[in-house]
């Protein structure tokens, strides 16, 4: 069940599939080289939070349960809102070098912060876009390198085997579309800044790009905010 939530809150779950790929620089490479992109798929449960005066009367409501913008002022309260939660999302990329294959699967829980800028577009839902930092743990990983027909992996995050930090955190971009229905498509870009390099002379940050479907869990399992 949805727990009760205020009239500003929705919660969305979410399904994506996202591209990923990692940047490699440092002594041990030639110049950065990005990693060969990665098909993942990936889940969410986010929170939109709307943000407005405090006491306003809310009469007319745009999709997201939120008042309507006033369209003659761009700096409304209403048209500004938050977007966070807790999303399971896996990254890593495959490299391709001197006749060997290296592949780096990574799973992390990460929250993002989006601050959005929505547009209500009358009878047909709305439009938002933002950005926000992004925070990862490592939950699990694997690496994986082939060379002349064998094989060998690790848990990739085994400090021990020169492992990754789990820790990763960045910037996130994020605009999507969302349907009157609640029904909700998203597109989001990380851009990774920590570097996950355990050893002192190399780089590695992490990027994803994700096309993601979403739908209003207060909606599908009736449970109405309070």
């Amino acid at each position: 069940m949805v727990p009760a939530l205020p009239s500003c809150v929705d919660l969305l779950g979410e399904a994506s599939a996202d591209l990923v790929k990692q940047r490699l620089a440092g002594k041990s490479y030639t110049g950065p080289m990005p990693t060969e992109w990665e098909l993942q798929m990936n889940t969410a449960v986010l929170a939109n939070v709307g943000l407005r005066p405090q006491g306003q009367t809310l009469t007319t409501l745009d999709p997201l349960g939120y008042a309507a913008p006033d369209p003659d002022n761009f700096f409304s309260s209403e048209r500004f809102a938050l977007m966070t939660g807790l999303q399971l999302i896996g990254k890593g990329g495959k490299q391709e070098d001197f006749g060997g294959t290296d592949r780096v699967r990574l799973l992390y829980l990460e929250v993002p912060v989006y601050a959005l800028y929505q547009h209500e577009l009358p009878n047909k839902g709305l439009v938002f876009g933002g950005l926000g930092p992004y925070f990862g743990y490592g939950l699990s990983g694997k690496y994986k390198s082939t060379f002349n027909g064998q094989t060998t992996s690790f848990d990739a995050f085994d400090k021990d085997n020169g492992g990754f930090r789990r820790f990763d955190g960045g910037l996130a971009f994020t605009a999507g579309y969302r349907l009157p229905s609640s029904l909700q498509f998203r597109l989001a870009y990380e851009l990774g800044l920590a570097n996950i390099e355990t050893g002192p002379d190399n780089k590695t940050t992490n990027r994803a790009l994700s096309v993601s479907v979403g739908y209003s869990l207060n909606k599908l399992f009736g449970k109405k905010s309070q």
